[in-house]
């Protein structure tokens, strides 16, 4: 049964992958994390902002550095930097959940331009030499802008954060389904239609940062 749970993962996987790798190249195998992943992959979140810009070129050969105001996870450093440049970009979506800015899916994989002084929800990663970079995950919310704690994406985030600090990994699905079944939060509280819309996206994507128990319950549903 094993071999055949394996195969039919890896299937489903490269179909993910073929539909999102439109403007930027992905491995076959690659699957766009849930947001609800997204936040439980990175070693860090922050609210930052950018202050300059060092190097000269193109996008890919400068740097912006950013200011950490507030982490929500983790132990960042005050400063991080970041590849990309400062511009006039077009705000973020902070409402529909369900797609990055769409800078990243125009040939970058993720949006590369900032607002000078402009505040962002940053997801990051501590590489193996001790440096913090973007967490790197394509077509994936990892800079958003940041606009305030009132908006669903902001929303979304600090809700999922609290859920994976509290609960064991099945307890967390078990939890998103109540909230996706009542459609409230955790303290009653009603949920917008992406809100839910993105509960249930996660709720319903196989992906390897499922729990094995998830996958193979899923795997005899299916079967069935």
């Amino acid at each position: 049964m094993l071999p055949r749970f394996v195969l039919l993962i890896a299937a489903l996987w490269s179909l993910l992958a073929a539909s999102s790798a439109q403007a930027c190249s992905v491995v076959e195998t690659y699957v766009r994390p849930s947001n609800f992943e997204l936040v439980q992959l990175a070693d860090a979140i922050v609210i930052a902002t950018a202050e300059a810009q060092t190097g000269t070129g193109s996008t890919f050969e400068t740097t912006v550095r950013f200011q950490v105001d507030s982490a929500l996870k983790g132990q960042p450093p005050e400063i991080v930097e970041y590849a990309g440049a400062l511009g006039n970009p077009d705000p973020s979506d902070l409402t529909d959940l369900s797609a990055s800015h769409w800078e990243g899916h125009a040939g970058p994989c993720n949006r590369m331009t900032f607002a000078r002084v402009g505040r962002y929800l940053l997801f990051l990663s501590r590489s193996g030499d001790g440096s913090w970079v973007p967490l790197g995950f394509p077509f994936s919310r990892i800079n958003e802008d940041y606009a305030g704690e009132d908006n669903p994406w902001m929303r979304a985030v600090r809700r999922y954060l609290a859920v994976q600090q509290e609960a064991s990994p099945l307890e967390q699905i078990e939890a998103l389904r109540t909230m996706l079944q009542s459609g409230r939060g955790r303290d009653g509280e009603p949920l917008s239609a992406s809100e839910l819309a993105d509960i249930r996206d996660h709720l319903s994507s196989l992906s390897p940062y499922k729990p094995t128990a998830f996958l193979l319950d899923a795997l005899t549903r299916l079967e069935r």
